[in-house]
């Protein structure tokens, strides 16, 4: 199991090499939001005046007809970091939980061998990445959700086994 966790760390580092090696230069996929998430959350932080209109965006954005609010997940980290650091952790978390956690959906729920387990792991991420609608047409928002759905899966049917 900490061998396992050991490779998706790795493999969430190598995949995201693109997206933080560089710092503020590194590489943001434009298309999935991030530029315009980024700026949004970024701009609603606690020491900032918080407005509800952002000129920034093509045209000017409503943040509450867009559901921009302090209500997502990634605004604290938006709040606490810079933007550009804030996406490439939130991009990181992705690279790293979405293969964690089909590695343990795949072993602990679907009894699966260790090497097998790992390699959906492996394939899992390399489909994060790969899938063109994942970076395409998902906002910020949406694809740490979509990370997120093998640890649901994996805790949904753990939970399923607790004493009543």
């Amino acid at each position: 199991m900490r061998r396992a966790s050991t490779v998706f760390l790795l493999v969430a580092l190598w995949m995201g090499l693109e997206h933080a090696a560089l710092g503020p230069f590194s590489y943001f996929d434009v298309y999935d939001g991030a530029d315009l998430t980024s700026v949004a959350l970024d701009s609603g932080g606690f020491a900032r005046d918080a407005s509800l209109w952002l000129p920034w965006a093509a045209c000017g954005l409503d943040r509450l007809a867009t559901d921009m609010s302090h209500t997502h997940p990634q605004f604290l980290l938006f709040a606490l970091l810079p933007g550009w650091l804030a996406y490439q952790t939130f991009v990181l978390l992705q690279f790293f939980l979405f293969p964690y956690f089909t590695y343990r959906l795949a072993k602990d729920r679907l009894g699966l061998d260790e090497l097998s387990s790992i390699f959906a792991g492996l394939a899992a991420c390399v489909g994060l990445e790969s899938y063109p609608s994942c970076q395409t047409l998902f906002t910020l928002a949406f694809q740490g959700g979509f990370a997120l759905l093998p640890m649901m899966l994996w805790a949904l049917e753990g939970a399923d086994e607790l004493p009543s």
